[in-house]
């Protein structure tokens, strides 16, 4: 899902930062299963304007990157008792230099999201038959849910969790 031009070696001078994003399934209000995606607000920053999981960069008092992606959450969208499914496998994202590690969680009822709207432009819900249909597309490649094109880590994270649905 690497955009092909992607150079994906970090560089040696400079350590990548941590980072980390949650993937939460949760019944909608339609009764079946849905995912949030966010889109982030438009800023001077390389992730401007894109769709990705909420989450964000690993502050000195998270005691360890699932504290991180469960404050960021929080943060982002008001919503907390996540309950962990797994981690996935962390990726490197050259533009920003950053390791993110993605994990996999649920909520047992139908959230109300609160979005802090200095980090997110749209709140996104994605049904999970839309994403189990959803084809790779495009240039660069990634999956169209929600009438948002998705690509990038987002799009690698997003296929290693279809991989894991087929063999349920």
């Amino acid at each position: 899902m690497a955009p092909p031009e992607r150079n994906l070696e970090y560089p040696i001078n400079e350590p990548p930062k941590r980072a980390a994003v949650y993937c939460v399934f949760f019944p909608n209000t339609s009764k079946s299963t849905s995912f949030v995606l966010i889109r982030r607000q438009t800023y001077p920053g390389i992730h401007s304007n894109q769709m990705g999981f909420p989450g964000g960069k690993k502050d000195k008092k998270d005691s360890d990157l699932h504290t991180t992606a469960l404050r960021e959450f929080k943060e982002e969208l008001g919503v907390e008792k996540i309950h962990s499914i797994c981690p996935l496998s962390p990726l490197y994202i050259p533009p920003s230099n950053f390791w993110v590690q993605p994990f996999l969680g649920y909520l047992t009822q139908t959230p109300k999201f609160i979005p802090d709207y200095k980090e997110v432009a749209e709140v996104v819900e994605v049904s999970l038959n839309e994403f189990i249909q959803a084809k790779v597309l495009g240039t660069p490649p990634g999956y169209m849910l929600s009438n948002h094109h998705v690509w990038g880590a987002t799009a690698m994270i997003l296929a290693e969790i279809k991989e894991m649905l087929k063999v349920l």
